[in-house]
């Protein structure tokens, strides 16, 4: 956020401005009573604290400073990111002509059962009257988003090539329904249907209208780079204002030929619960949000492009990065490490879980030493999360070869499978989970072309620039983000190993580009 454009005086700094002035005004005239210049000392005591000149200054900086309280926040509305909404709606807004975007509704999957044959008509235009459309619990209504035909075995949306997918006509975050939710067919489906049918994954993409910072945030886009006769800033700013679900657009221009734009669009996680977080993928626009973008878009049916552009709107595609991080914590005590000698620790390598019996035995391999004398503290990395999680250990047992058998008093949430990273409890944890996310979602997709050597890298390259927003590449600036996390806990850390740094460049630049998400973590002790 840029200064503001004038200091704002602190306590004291303008009755001693005036004091000064003052003095000085004093030492230039003579006493009348001795012919002489007025002696320091004199002049010192008629501008003392308590002296009638000094109580004239105080009360000269009591009434600049006043008037100075209200210059701030005058001077803030200047900024679309420090004013406040009536000037943000009727000052900015309106100067820029961008309004306030409406919520989004959800996407989502689901299963119906019919006749094999039957025909689900869909729409990407939203609504659209000759599309069929459910209704869920709440009288919230959900269009087909495409045609879809039941195959052999009479559901509708089981082959993984034609989903069924609705998406929300009424609009907001309740219309991320949770996996599982019936929904009722409510007009244009077929007659052989089933009245009712289920979703098969959570909701995505459902939003709230946009809020303040979110608004002010595309016009000071818009203000960082002049949007004009289709230029990259220009295709940016018609993909945001599209859906309100759209994070943020990069532009790739004359990335496959000239003439044609690849558009990656990253969706905004919205808000989500401690017991539910949405997980790595939460920023890959769902289906109905890329659908929205294309017709803001792609011609012939774009309101904003013309006929004669090409562009092709996707959706990054994700790399897992796999971390192992060290962190200086408190032993046994604060928000550090539960146990006083924490186990296990980084040797070469993470411990991982490499056999599993049942999801309360299993297998941990780590070549570092069990400490003697009590049970160890340990939490597992859940990757579908983003979050760790306790686990309720009952036992360890050194198995030799560094494999040591696990015993849990208690089934995990965490799914456990062969590949999780295990590491040492720490007290802070339910706070560091989501200083991870935070870090990856800092993070913007890579390139489409390689920039060194591809003769299309000086008109493709990403915009915006990396350098600018959303930079690419993960690494040790993760250590930051953790130290955000646990303020005074962490006094220092390391970036043990990482699976990869930057993102990959995709084979066909209409691909996509390649966007890091967090992949399997652990943290050890570095001291």
């Amino acid at each position: 956020m840029a200064g503001r454009f004038f200091d704002v005086p602190q306590r004291g700094e303008i009755r001693e401005q005036w004091l000064a002035t003052y003095r000085n005004g004093l030492r230039s005239l003579v006493d009348p009573s001795t012919g002489a210049p007025f002696p320091e000392a004199d002049i010192a005591r008629a501008t003392q604290e308590g002296a009638p000149l000094y109580a004239r200054a105080e009360a000269v900086e009591l009434i600049a400073l006043g008037i100075h309280a209200k210059a701030p926040a005058i001077a803030d509305q200047i900024a679309p990111s420090r004013s406040t909404t009536g000037v943000l709606s009727e000052l900015h807004a309106k100067m820029r002509d961008m309004p306030r975007l409406d919520a989004a509704g959800a996407t989502l999957k689901a299963q119906a059962k019919a006749d094999v044959g039957a025909v689900f008509v869909g729409s990407t235009a939203i609504p659209d009257a000759s599309a069929a459309f459910a209704v869920d619990s709440a009288g919230r209504r959900y269009q087909a988003l495409f045609t879809v035909t039941t195959p052999i075995g009479g559901l509708a949306g089981s082959d993984p090539a034609f989903p069924l997918v609705l998406v929300g006509v009424d609009t907001g975050e309740a219309t991320n329904l949770p996996a599982g939710s019936k929904l009722t067919w409510g007009g244009n489906q077929p007659l052989s249907a089933a009245k009712e049918f289920t979703t098969t994954e959570d909701g995505s993409g459902g939003i709230d209208a946009e809020t303040d910072a979110e608004w002010a945030a595309r016009m000071e886009a818009d203000d960082a780079h002049k949007p004009e006769s289709g230029n990259n800033a220009h295709v940016r700013k018609w993909a945001r204002e599209a859906s309100n679900a759209v994070e943020d657009t990069f532009v790739y221009a004359c990335a496959k030929y000239a003439g044609t734009k690849v558009v990656a669009v990253t969706q905004k996680r919205g808000r989500q619960t401690e017991a539910a977080p949405k997980g790595p993928l939460a920023r890959i626009p769902s289906a109905g949000t890329l659908a929205r973008v294309r017709a803001y878009l792609v011609p012939p049916g774009s309101p904003k492009v013309p006929e004669r552009v090409v562009s092709v709107v996707v959706a990054p595609t994700t790399t897992y990065v796999n971390l192992s991080i060290g962190l200086t914590l408190p032993r046994g005590r604060g928000l550090g490490w539960y146990d006083v000698r924490p186990w296990p620790s980084y040797d070469s390598g993470p411990a991982t879980i490499t056999a599993l019996v049942d999801q309360t035995h299993f297998t941990i391999t780590t070549p570092s030493a069990l400490p003697s004398g009590s049970t160890p503290h340990l939490m597992v990395w859940n990757r579908a999360r983003t979050r760790w999680e306790e686990l309720r250990v009952a036992s360890v047992t050194p198995g030799g070869g560094n494999t040591f058998a696990v015993v849990l008093s208690a089934t995990p949430t965490t799914t456990i499978t062969t590949g999780l990273y295990v590491s040492p409890l720490a007290r802070g944890y339910k706070l560091l989970g989501p200083a991870v996310e935070r870090y990856f979602d800092g993070l913007g997709p890579g390139e489409v072309v390689n920039l060194t050597t591809d003769p299309r890298g000086v008109r493709a390259a990403r915009f915006p620039d990396p350098v600018e927003v959303y930079p690419q590449r993960a690494g040790s600036t993760i250590i930051a983000t953790l130290q955000s996390a646990l303020v005074g806990s962490i006094t220092s850390g390391e970036l043990l190993a990482i699976s990869t740094t930057t993102p990959a460049i995709p084979a066909d630049p209409v691909s996509g580009p390649a966007l890091l998400v967090a992949g399997h973590v652990a943290v050890y002790p570095s001291d």
